[in-house]
């Protein structure tokens, strides 16, 4: 998804959470046959695949984006010390 990329997932380990069916990618049977059939549909589809990885590469620069997720760091270690009595703002 990062790399700007189509995915077929096969749902074995959590990734249907994270792609979004005929938007990013698409799942399949952990089968070698449907999973072929799916990798074979993508490249006779270039237009999709590349819809569909444009699209996986802005979930991933949303949401994970290095300055807001060091932001988010930054609340929590003030909001820990200032639990603790450790008051200082980190600037």
């Amino acid at each position: 998804m990062a790399c700007g990329l189509p995915v077929i997932v096969t749902g074995l380990g959590g990734e249907q959470t994270v792609v979004q069916e005929g938007k990013g990618g698409m799942s399949s049977r952990s089968r070698p046959r449907a999973l072929a059939e799916k990798m074979v549909y993508l490249l006779q589809n270039s237009s999709i695949g590349k819809q569909w990885g444009d699209f996986n590469r802005r979930v991933i620069q949303e949401r994970n984006n290095y300055y807001l997720e060091m932001e988010k760091m930054e609340k929590l270690y003030e909001s820990l010390a200032e639990q603790h009595g450790i008051a200082e703002k980190v600037s």
